[in-house]
């Protein structure tokens, strides 16, 4: 018992030094996660919004790494040109069936929960996938693109072949992680007339789960996992 708390400590202490070391990318992730947040809860966005928001926002991510293969297919040598352009395309469909199928399936499901994905509010929807596509323009540039033009050809195709799967989607886990917990406060919402009769305990829950996919895409990108 006590090794597993010491472990807990070690892993909550070596975070904590992590988010210290914070560079200005990652201070920029930070704070338009926590701008977000601050909108949300000071306009009383609904679920719909920010569902939508971060869905684009991954597959925003996925537009940037699929420039990032196509970025390394241009700058690797004659022989490996087409193992690195099938490298890219295959990411481009495998990641647009797992976005396509997240939306079909969560918009047939029951209970009220297909009105996470309900139309939002073309305001606030806008303003959300603003900010978020600016972060992620930002990351791509600034850590993305400097790396594959700083690497060796063999090191850039050797690293997204290792890469090219697990590693975007970690990259995304926080996001989808949060649109899962968003199924489950709909759905208690639905079903539970206690919590339905307090209209103040949805903006709130939103508010945590959105803190909770900020802290998780903080500590994924601060292990330089796949950006």
């Amino acid at each position: 018992m006590q090794n597993r708390i010491g472990g807990m400590v070690k892993k909550i202490a070596a975070a904590k030094q992590d988010l210290e070391n914070l560079d200005r990318p990652g201070g920029m992730l930070l704070l338009g996660n926590l701008l977000l947040v601050f909108l949300a809860l000071l306009q009383n966005w609904n679920y719909a919004t920010i569902a939508w928001a971060y869905w684009c926002e991954s597959v925003v991510i996925g537009l940037f790494l699929f420039f990032k293969y196509l970025l390394v297919a241009a700058h690797s040598r004659t022989g490996s040109k087409k193992i690195a352009y099938l490298l890219a395309f295959f990411f481009a469909i495998h990641w647009g069936i797992f976005h396509f199928a997240e939306v079909f399936v969560v918009s047939n499901l029951p209970f009220g929960i297909n009105g996470l994905f309900a139309i939002p509010p073309t305001i606030p929807f806008v303003v959300a996938l603003l900010i978020l596509f600016l972060l992620q323009a930002y990351l791509f540039f600034t850590k993305g693109y400097l790396q594959v033009m700083d690497e060796s050809e063999d090191a850039k195709l050797a690293r997204e072949l290792k890469n090219s799967f697990a590693g975007p989607y970690l990259r995304i886990a926080p996001i989808h992680f949060s649109l899962l917990l968003m199924v489950l406060v709909i759905a208690s919402l639905s079903l539970s007339p206690a919590l339905a009769a307090n209209p103040s305990y949805a903006p709130f829950a939103l508010a945590a789960l959105m803190l909770f996919k900020t802290i998780g895409s903080l500590l994924i990108y601060v292990k330089n996992e796949c950006l």
